[in-house]
């Protein structure tokens, strides 16, 4: 993903870098609310057409990621869509054809 940084609320962008992500086939990613660290989630297709959902930390002084506080491996294969959930619960809600994790 490429992150654009602003300076001040009212400025114009000042930098923006690209991050590079292990996960190839990426179906859906979403900011996380509520993290001290900006994180995002990915849901993602393996080679073998499994589906997984991961967390990474963003770092922006360092401009570096991290693998971030999660990560949930096999969800449902038809799942599509993260939904971030703000506070007071935080997390992710998974879409999937049949199901919602």
């Amino acid at each position: 993903p490429e992150v654009r940084q602003f300076t001040e609320p009212d400025s114009l962008m000042t930098s923006n870098y690209s991050y590079r992500l292990e996960e190839l086939s990426i179906v859906d990613i979403k900011f996380l609310y509520g993290c001290a660290t900006p994180t995002i989630a990915i849901l993602y297709q393996d080679p073998k057409e499994a589906r997984h959902v991961k967390t990474y930390q963003i770092h922006v002084k360092e401009k570096e990621l991290s693998d971030g506080p999660w990560q949930h491996a096999n969800v449902e294969l038809g799942s599509s869509h993260l939904i971030p959930v703000p506070a007071p619960l935080g997390g992710v809600l998974i879409i999937g054809e049949t199901t919602i994790s």
